[in-house]
């Protein structure tokens, strides 16, 4: 089967596979659009083709070609020259060390201990109660009140969790440590306020003592108007339930100086 493709001429372009007989169309073609014939066109195609097809199956002749017999002419094999060896390249002189300068050996890094999370704990603890001690020491022994004194106190709490935790540095143990410090804080202002109020009720047990003093005072001048030592001695007596025979001349004499005023 051949195909052709078959040009009318109304500008239509049409194909068709077909099996020629002798050279010539079996068939007659028409173009799909106008209708008219193009069985003459494609016989002229089938011509055209059995002509390629002709002038390529012809073979090719020529001259012949010269033929040599290389054996004939064969040049004799020599032998290799011989190699000349080759001198090595000579190797670097060794360099030769300067004086005083000592050559670098590379030591071996040993590995640092690894972060501990509790011993963070525990030198957070003993940090703040360090700053807690300073800061109780400071309020009670100088009065200050300043109240930036609480900063240290944290700067404590966290240097120790750091040094003993080994550079831990988790979110945790930095949580734990801030309430650490924030316990030692009130706990020295605990103790501060505890040492003000004792010494508070100090003062006002001196101010009783006073008043009691002050009060007996004036119930002895009472009791005793002109001082005599007769009046002193019934008013020790009748004081401690006791005869007046059994108060003794010195009981007198330091109650005279003790007791009433000059």
């Amino acid at each position: 089967m051949i195909e052709l493709k078959v040009q009318c001429d109304c500008g239509q372009r049409y194909k068709f596979d077909v099996e020629p007989v002798n050279g010539q169309m079996p068939f007659s073609v028409h173009c799909p659009i106008c209708g008219a014939e193009g069985t003459e066109k494609a016989n002229a195609l089938l011509r055209q083709n059995e002509t390629l097809l002709a002038v390529a199956a012809a073979p090719a002749t020529g001259p012949g070609a010269l033929r040599v017999n290389r054996s004939a002419y064969a040049t004799p094999v020599s032998a290799p020259p011989p190699i000349t060896p080759v001198a090595s390249p000579a190797a670097p002189p060794a360099q030769r060390p300067f004086p005083g300068l000592a050559q670098r050996v590379a030591t071996p890094k040993t590995p640092g201990k690894p972060p501990n999370f509790w011993m963070g704990i525990v030198g957070g603890l003993v940090g703040a109660l360090s700053g807690a001690v300073i800061y109780f020491l400071i309020f009670s022994y100088t009065g200050f009140t300043f109240r930036l004194f609480a900063i240290p106190v944290g700067f404590f709490a966290g240097l120790g969790a750091h040094l003993l935790g080994r550079g831990e540095g988790s979110k945790e143990l930095g949580g734990i440590t801030a309430i650490l410090a924030m316990a030692g804080i009130v706990a020295a202002q605990y103790f501060v306020a505890l040492g003000w109020w004792n010494k508070a009720l100090s003062h006002a047990g001196a101010g009783s003592g006073y008043t009691v003093m002050v009060a007996t005072a004036k119930e002895a001048v009472k009791a005793i108007p002109t001082g005599s030592d007769s009046e002193i001695r019934n008013y020790l007596a009748g004081d401690e339930g006791v005869a007046p025979t059994a108060v003794s001349d010195d009981d007198v004499k330091n109650f005279r100086e003790r007791n009433l005023p000059e």
